[in-house]
């Protein structure tokens, strides 16, 4: 394995669109895109969110992508977590920790004081981020409606 790790550019969207289609239609979250919705999805995501966002390379081929946003809180810097997917195959390899390390010495070097995702509770990497010191909020909930 040969990691690299940098800036998502927009050459890299249609890999980054099949890895979330492919991911996403599993368990827990069974999400089906459909016509390509999966690529207009993470355009619209990556246009808004260019600086902030990565992709892991194992050689030249795209295994993990993270789309964030940054924005000012109160006092301090916040990065918000909009999509992080990484190929099935490399789920269960060292890469992540070497992904976390970079991220956070990154968001450091900003002066960034929190950060935030959503994880569905069922899910493999709702335990992963528990393990990496992310806490569940007590005090807020994410929440949808349906229209």
């Amino acid at each position: 394995m040969n990691i690299t790790i940098r800036n998502m550019q927009e050459k890299d969207l249609l890999s980054c669109s099949i890895i979330l289609k492919n991911e996403y239609w599993k368990e827990p979250y069974f999400e089906i895109f459909e016509n390509n919705n999966h690529l207009n999805y993470i355009e619209s995501k990556f246009l808004n969110n260019k600086k902030t966002s990565f992709v892991v390379l194992d050689n030249d081929t795209i295994i993990w992508f993270c789309i964030s946003s940054l924005s000012f809180w109160v006092d301090w810097l916040q990065w918000i977590i909009e999509e992080i997917v990484i190929d099935w195959a490399y789920r269960w390899k060292w890469v992540w920790k070497k992904i976390y390390f970079y991220v956070e010495d990154f968001l450091r070097n900003l002066w960034v004081k929190s950060l935030m995702l959503w994880a569905q509770n069922d899910s493999i990497a709702f335990n992963f981020h528990i393990k990496n010191w992310f806490f569940k909020s007590n005090n807020h909930s994410i929440m949808f409606k349906n229209l």
